[in-house]
């Protein structure tokens, strides 16, 4: 008998951007970013059970426990199939720049 097979794939994006600029005396910078994952899978996990039984209590030569899996039962396997998307993004934003004068010196801050 054929092993069981699991076939997938998976898709990845990811985008980003860094903007930055002056607002006045003030400098600001933005920071984006986006990720999105698609998964697929598809996993054989044998044939179907009920089915199975229903060929033995009926007698069925072709499904035995001493008969070769006939190709007809293998094509009918069952399968489990999962498809999965996951997406996050991010977005921050500074903003800096000189608040007040002291005799030291400017008094700066940065917010975001």
């Amino acid at each position: 008998m054929p092993p069981l097979q699991q076939n997938g794939h998976t898709d990845k994006v990811h985008v980003g951007a860094n903007f930055n600029g002056m607002l006045g005396t003030w400098k600001w910078n933005g920071i984006g970013s986006f990720d999105r994952t698609t998964a697929v899978t598809k996993s054989q996990i044998g044939i179907d059970l009920t089915s199975a039984q229903t060929a033995l209590d009926e007698g069925n030569i072709a499904l035995g426990p001493y008969t070769e899996l006939s190709p007809e039962w293998l094509d009918k396997r069952n399968a489990n199939h999962s498809h999965t998307i996951g997406s996050t993004g991010q977005v921050n934003g500074f903003l800096t720049g000189n608040v007040f004068s002291l005799p030291a010196g400017a008094v700066s801050t940065t917010v975001r």
